[in-house]
């Protein structure tokens, strides 16, 4: 097709504009069926292949101009249409994958919905929400650790020690680890986008902030990096 004057006209008219009607309803009935039958994971692999398959098709046979209007009206019906049913999928959604640590679905989930206007703000405020919740057990685990062993002293009729050193360095551990995890996920899997770096730091102000026992979580996490810097015992803990 030759991409000047009426002969342009003619080729928005006659093909580009039926192809598109006819592109739309198609993948809007197979993006329902797919939502029927598929696991959020084996949609989004459906999903990046039909859009692959568009583009290859522009490529070849349509003129350019066409290319992001296809796109767009792919995106809308397989991919905007279906975000929220997708993300919240009963045992495959994103909750699932980030409790499965499905990284490479995760992070094929960012790259679709990357291009569509604030298609990435559920996904991160479903991010923030699992690692705030990961990160809230952990203080809960603390918290009823050292009650029982205030009931036990009490029991016991002695006064309650507190956590031992080695407690206090294992809960340290633990929430260094959990923010070892996500980072990583952030930083690999969803490319340090800003709305994923935002939703780790609110997420552990969430449960930092969350002291329990008499020295203050920054407090726990301060001593125990000192004692790292001061006697580091290998690269890694360093």
């Amino acid at each position: 097709f030759c991409a000047m004057g009426p002969k342009l006209e003619v080729y928005t008219k006659e093909l580009e504009e039926p192809f598109l009607q006819q592109s739309r309803e198609y993948y809007r009935q197979k993006s329902q069926e797919w939502m029927q039958v598929d696991s959020t994971p084996e949609y989004l692999i459906k999903a990046d292949k039909a859009l692959k398959e568009e583009d290859d098709r522009v490529n070849r046979y349509l003129e350019e101009q066409t290319k992001a209007k296809l796109l767009r009206e792919c995106q809308t019906e397989i991919l905007q249409a279906h975000e929220t049913d997708l993300l919240e999928k009963p045992g495959s959604g994103c909750r699932s994958m980030l409790e499965q640590e499905k990284n490479d679905y995760l992070s094929l989930l960012f790259k679709l919905y990357e291009g569509i206007d604030n298609g990435l703000e559920p996904i991160a405020t479903i991010v923030k929400e699992h690692i705030a919740r990961m990160g809230s057990e952990i203080i809960s685990q603390r918290a009823a650790a050292l009650k029982a062993a205030e009931t036990a002293a009490a029991s016991s009729g002695k006064p309650s020690k507190g956590p031992s050193a080695s407690e206090n360095n294992s809960f340290v551990t633990s929430l260094l680890d959990l923010h070892d995890k996500y980072r990583t996920l952030v930083t690999d899997f969803f490319f340090s986008n800003s709305l994923f770096e935002k939703a780790l730091k609110e997420a552990f102000e969430v449960f930092v902030n969350h002291d329990v026992g008499k020295t203050t979580n920054a407090e726990l996490i301060s001593t125990y990096c000192d004692r790292i810097l001061q006697n580091p015992t290998n690269e890694t803990e360093v």
